[in-house]
């Protein structure tokens, strides 16, 4: 814009000379219409010169477009960085559960093999990612335990066939001569006699190493069926009673009907008889065993009056042939506890041995 002395417009578009709104050094900040923006308001960033003969000119630039270009720019920004935000969120909850999957997948397997299944692998994706290579390094290492495992199986099998068939062969032949009558043969018969129960003995714990074994392998696993637990638990009971009684030892029975559990009915025999053996056998006369099989949760509490097992060493006599100072004078091999244990691990069962109200040793199976 440029007027006189007067301040008449000589030329521009603005019909007056503006006021500054504000000043930043030389630079003026107005706003005014502009005649050729069909007299909208406008704000200018502009400067003043003195011209010779009094004339001033005005020389500016609508920064509307400019505020606009920022305005705008910043609206862009903050759009791109909300959909940035959106979709990093998105990718990451994504690639979290992509790989808690994998990580379920590696602990589902796990479990499997913690339950006796050393045929399971972990699952591999084929991604080759780092999840893949270690699944790789783990399946390796898990065929090699399985291949030594079952080589030992195999060899521990055949070992205990092959002593177990002579020594059944020998127990035969001990009691045929133990029936040959003879009258200079009462030292020999009760040789042979002695001989017999060692035998017995050997055989028992060549079983029990067996059905150790076998329970803790998993080998069971596919005979499982729907177990009536109470007739199970009643009819080891019975079995025992008579033992209990002639010993002197009464039994006190809290035995629940129609307990039912999948499981496997000879193991859980063998383990419910192992208990009710240890127990006659450490219950000094005159003291009492009870028995007691409840429901929800399925629970079988065993208890005695006998010297009961230290805190120090319940886990100890889980393990096989450990046998503490107060059973040695027990006949016995160790195994029975280690069979128990195994029984529970074979039927997810928690196993817990504590202080009994009858001031002896409780054993408590919890399906």
């Amino acid at each position: 814009m440029l007027v006189d002395s007067a301040g008449n417009a000589l030329a521009g578009n603005l019909r007056t000379w503006p006021q500054a709104a504000r000043r930043d050094g030389d630079w003026l900040y107005v706003s005014a219409f502009d005649a050729a923006k069909d007299f909208d308001r406008r704000e200018f960033r502009a400067r003043s010169f003195v011209l010779r003969g009094n004339f001033r000119l005005l020389v500016g630039r609508d920064i509307r477009a400019r505020g606009e270009f920022q305005s705008a720019m910043i609206q862009s920004l903050g759009w791109a960085l909300a959909v940035t935000f959106a979709l990093g969120i998105a990718g990451g909850y994504f690639m979290s559960r992509r790989m808690l999957r994998r990580v379920d997948g590696v602990a589902a397997a796990s479990r499997e093999i913690i339950e006796g299944d050393l045929s399971r692998r972990m699952p591999v994706s084929g991604s080759g990612d780092e999840f893949d290579r270690l699944s790789d390094t783990l399946n390796h290492m898990l065929a090699e335990i399985e291949h030594l495992l079952t080589g030992m199986r195999t060899v521990t099998d055949s070992v205990t066939h092959d002593l177990k068939s002579p020594l059944t062969r020998l127990k035969s032949n001990l009691e045929l001569a133990l029936r040959q009558r003879s009258p200079e043969a009462a030292e020999t018969r009760r040789a042979v006699t002695r001989a017999i129960a060692e035998a017995d003995a050997v055989l028992a714990t060549f079983d029990a190493l067996i059905a150790i074994a076998r329970a803790e392998a998993g080998t069971g696993r596919a005979a499982m069926e729907s177990v009536d637990l109470s007739a199970v638990v009643n009819d080891m009971a019975d079995l025992y009673g008579p033992l209990a009684e002639h010993k002197g030892v009464s039994l006190i029975l809290n035995i629940a009907e129609g307990c039912r559990i999948t499981g496997h009915r000879q193991f859980l025999s063998q383990a419910v008889g192992n208990l009710l053996d240890n127990a006659v056998k450490f219950t000094p006369s005159g003291g009492s065993i009870a028995i007691a099989l409840g429901r929800n949760p399925d629970q079988l509490i065993i208890s005695d009056s006998g010297p009961g097992i230290p805190a120090a060493d319940r886990a100890r006599v889980l393990q096989r042939f450990v046998r503490l100072d107060v059973s040695r004078s027990a006949a016995g091999s160790g195994l029975g506890l280690s069979l128990v244990a195994g029984v529970a691990k074979l039927h997810g069962a928690e196993l817990e041995l504590s202080d009994s109200d009858l001031r002896g040793l409780s054993v408590q199976l919890t399906f």
